[in-house]
């Protein structure tokens, strides 16, 4: 709509950001708000169990894919559910292979990919047959949503393995390529999803004397380079080390160049379960290669991590710079489920997600990178008595930050496949006129005129300096959600008497308000915040340049943070108010007369509705009669490890 708005205040003139808050249950990490606890993706009442190996995908709407290996519709079939961008719930569950309804599916990926919008592609390994490995692609049609996706069955291809191992796969270009261990090998083969044909047969990683590869994990760039990534074992020295290498081309993804070995000591224990991730292109010589990998050690299970840009593939060994540790565990036989790793749509930050048991059992951690991979920060818990069984999958959307993590664990009911998910409400780029967008309910006083702004590369909005505030408003109604906003805004420190603020309220609660900004009437040199009775003015100095604001709603209430560095780290974050827990809607103003034009850009919103659940007790008649049931007799998926 092109409704012009205004509100007023009894005093300054405001640029507005409104929120509106209730309780929930929520997990929040800095500027990865999952403001809910892990979503439940089986849609069976009685919560049987026997689920394994999930993974998760957006596609190029935002909607999230999921799928497992499931028994509930006989042994080992692929089932899969779509959660709507800016919903939370689940769809039915359904079926991912249409044909293969007496099979024994072992394993399952799902990619989106640039060569189609209308469909994913999902990748799964049929072991119906005694000895013999299978991989079965399809195409899952996402042009039928809301409704269930179409599927189609595509040609199968016969694998030369015949025993189970760590299997990975990527989506590069319109190739889906798969890298599964076997026989101290690792056999590599690509589906053409564009012709829908697969090459005439399966690459062969290693095979010389003495040497065992294993435990191979994929990865592409940009262009379409395939990266694999592997244990290597010297039984004549008995050392080892971790392999990197690129395929010769984008275009023949099963040719690989010379090996790199990262590593910079090898050992005698072993170091593994690596995994790796890039951003950028080969082509373009901004490849950002990262790397993480358990130690050996057994009284340490520590998760290192290293990254290097290397767009030339020139060095003697990939990585240069000093390992990290992501975690730190001392005690002997502890649990390590992961490392898996995935950059944002930008290639701005890297997340890394395992499961360790430093608490007791496995619990999720996540471990944001920024700068591109360079600038580590501290590993997050993302659950509590959750007793994570395998190794995790993290996936990123189309838009910055919107991330989705699937495991297997339980919520005290049974072990089923569950996600945490950070599904924005929209996320505004601030490059185009807001009436087309379709994202604001009311809006009035935007400068669109891109060209002008001497600030930005072009492309953020300008509010006016008129009468008319510019104003931007999203209004959810009556129903409260729970969830974060954040946005860039660039900070004339110069001019003393400019006033700007982000401030949440709640209109179901009339006079529940917060906000946070600049104030001419306190200390226009430093950023202030209003905690509901008072402005109160933080330490933290004025400084011009583009600034991002955050504000998070979780069980504790509200905080509000500011960094120097638009998605960097150099946080000041005020201390969480609980006086507001839900909010109702959203609304940034400012721009007077009297002041310059004010800057904003990068607009993201997060917005769950907020829903009471009372968790069942595991000491329930419920849980005891389902566990006894399920003690009774299962079939047994087997678990195989995946990228």
């Amino acid at each position: 709509m092109n409704t012009q708005l205004q509100l007023k205040y009894t005093s300054g003139v405001l640029l507005f950001l409104f929120l509106c808050f209730l309780t929930v249950p929520s997990i929040t990490y800095a500027s990865i708000p999952f403001s809910q606890d892990p979503v439940l993706l089986v849609d069976d009442n009685a919560r049987t169990a026997g689920q394994a190996n999930t993974h998760v995908e957006f596609d190029f709407n935002g909607n999230l894919h999921a799928a497992w290996v499931d028994n509930r519709l006989g042994p080992n079939q692929i089932l899969g559910t779509v959660m709507m961008a800016g919903s939370l719930e689940p769809s039915t569950n359904y079926r991912m292979h249409v044909g293969y309804t007496t099979e024994n599916m072992d394993f399952a990926h799902i990619h989106r990919t640039s060569w189609t919008t209308s469909s994913l592609f999902m990748l799964a390994m049929n072991t119906s047959t005694p000895g013999s490995f299978s991989f079965c692609p399809a195409d899952i049609n996402v042009t039928t949503l809301p409704a269930i996706p179409s599927v189609t069955d595509l040609a199968a291809f016969s694998s030369n393995a015949m025993s189970g191992g760590v299997v990975s796969m990527v989506m590069a270009g319109n190739r889906l390529v798969y890298a599964i261990e076997y026989a101290n090998q690792i056999l590599i083969n690509e589906f053409n999803v564009a012709t829908q044909t697969w090459s005439g047969g399966e690459t062969i990683l290693g095979g010389s004397a003495n040497i065992e590869y294993a435990h191979p994990q994929l990865a592409a760039d940009e262009s379409g380079y395939v990266y694999i990534i592997f244990d290597r074992h010297d039984t004549s020295t008995g050392y080892y080390d971790v392999v990197i290498q690129r395929s010769w081309s984008n275009t023949d993804v099963l040719t690989f160049q010379v090996e790199h070995e990262p590593l910079p000591i090898a050992s005698t224990i072993g170091w593994f379960d690596p995994d790796i991730a890039v951003t950028g292109s080969y082509v373009g010589s901004d490849l950002i290669v990262a790397i993480a990998y358990i130690d050996p050690d057994p009284m340490a299970r520590t998760i290192w991590y290293n990254h290097e840009n290397n767009g030339d593939w020139t060095e003697p060994t990939l990585l240069s710079s000093t390992p990290y540790a992501l975690n730190s565990m001392s005690t002997t036989g502890m649990e390590v489920h992961g490392p898996e790793m995935a950059f944002d749509a930008d290639g701005d930050s890297l997340y890394v997600v395992w499961a360790d048991s430093r608490s007791g059992m496995p619990e999720l951690y996540i471990h944001p990178i920024m700068n591109q991979g360079y600038t580590t920060t501290s590993d997050a818990l993302l659950t509590s008595g959750w007793n994570i069984q395998e190794r995790p999958c993290i996936t990123t959307g189309p838009d910055p930050r919107n991330i989705a993590i699937s495991f297997i664990g339980t919520d005290g009911v049974a072990f089923n496949p569950f996600a945490l998910v950070l599904q924005p409400d929209f996320f505004d780029r601030c490059d185009a006129d807001p009436g087309t967008t379709g994202l604001w309910d009311s809006w009035g006083g935007i400068d669109v005129n891109f060209a002008h702004i001497p600030y930005s590369q072009p492309a953020c909005y300008g509010l006016i300096n008129n009468t008319s505030r510019g104003t931007l408003l999203r209004d959810f109604g009556s129903v409260e959600h729970t969830g974060s906003l954040s946005l860039q805004f660039w900070d004339d420190a110069s001019v003393q008497t400019s006033n700007f603020f982000m401030i949440m309220t709640n209109d179901n609660q009339r006079g529940v308000i917060r906000m946070l900004g600049v104030r001419n009437e306190t200390t226009p040199t430093n950023y202030s915040y209003y905690n509901g009775s008072a402005w109160i003015d933080s330490t933290v100095p004025r400084q011009t340049g583009w600034r991002e604001l955050i504000m998070t709603v979780n069980e504790s209430g509200t905080t509000m943070q500011i960094q120097y560095q638009p998605y960097m780290p150099g946080m000041f974050t005020i201390p969480a108010d609980p006086g507001m827990t839900t909010f109702t809607s959203l609304s940034i103003e400012g721009g007077d007369t009297t002041t310059p034009q004010f800057f904003v850009d990068d607009i993201l919103v997060e917005a769950i509705p907020y829903i009471s659940v009372q968790p069942v007790p595991a000491t329930s008649p419920l849980f005891l009669g389902i566990a006894l049931v399920l003690a009774g007799g299962m079939i047994t998926i087997h678990r195989i490890r995946r990228h």
